[in-house]
């Protein structure tokens, strides 16, 4: 029905919820990390940069840089 395997359908929903923790909080990388389900920082980092093309520090980094442009 979604064309993925119910693991990765369920990880690209908790990184959505990672993205958006990263964009909308103050929260820490390994904060988002954790309060999202992931248990290793190392394998969050992997996985959303696979996912959105840039590490979590990275991307929430060119977003405050947009924000201040």
């Amino acid at each position: 029905m979604y064309n993925t395997s119910p693991l990765k359908w369920v990880r690209n929903r908790r990184l959505d919820k990672a993205k958006e923790l990263l964009a909308e909080t103050v929260l820490s990388v390994t904060d988002v990390c954790f309060s999202t389900g992931f248990e290793n920082i190392a394998h969050f980092s992997k996985v959303f940069k696979e996912r959105f093309g840039l590490p979590p520090s990275e991307f929430r980094r060119q977003l405050r840089l947009k924000e201040d442009a």
